[in-house]
């Protein structure tokens, strides 16, 4: 198991059902994060190029799908619903219903 990992569990307090007793928070989050987060600014753009966080965490999450655009929308409604988006959702859910015809 990898420290990161270990690191989330340990944060997370999982009881031996492993249920989780607490969340992580947005600063655990980052805490695991940001270091990825860094070696992608660093090795994903040209030397010349600073890249912001946003672009570096939307390269992450392409990779992460597999440069998969309707598990990346499906995904970007969780994250939406969780910041209060209500309505841009919508605006989603309606293109993501549009790909899935296609």
């Amino acid at each position: 198991m990898t420290d990161y990992k270990q690191s989330l569990l340990d944060r997370a307090e999982l009881n031996k059902e492993q249920e989780i007793k607490t969340c992580l928070t947005a600063d655990d989050i980052k805490e695991v994060l940001n270091p990825l987060i860094e070696i992608i600014k660093k090795t994903s753009f040209t030397s010349d190029y600073k890249a912001s966080t946003n672009e570096a965490f939307g390269l992450l999450i392409s990779k992460f799908f597999e440069w998969d655009g309707l598990a990346i929308l499906k995904a970007t409604i969780y994250a939406l619903e969780d910041s209060n988006f209500h309505s841009e959702i919508e605006t989603i859910e309606k293109l993501i219903s549009k790909i899935e015809k296609v």
